[in-house]
């Protein structure tokens, strides 16, 4: 995670960002009889291709500058045609 800041209460922006990656294996049933074998460890897997990757990334911002509120209204015009 990083996380930029400026400002003071009131007037501040801070931007951050963040990053996860992550490779895992799957905990698969395995058959007790592989592990009495020696052929498979207790936390082994029959097909080490079970499993994969991950990843996550974010960026957000967030800011308090004391920004004027806009007030916005619609009113219905009419338009003819002649």
């Amino acid at each position: 995670m990083l996380r930029y800041s400026v400002g003071e209460p009131g007037n501040h922006s801070a931007l951050t960002a963040m990053a996860y990656s992550a490779g895992w294996n799957a905990t698969d049933q395995i058959p007790h009889r592989a592990v009495d074998q020696g052929r498979v460890g207790r936390y082994g897997a029959i097909d080490p291709s079970d499993g994969g990757n991950t990843s996550r990334y974010s960026l957000s911002l967030e800011t308090d500058a004391g920004w004027p509120t806009v007030a916005s209204s619609s009113t219905p015009t009419r338009s003819s045609r002649g």
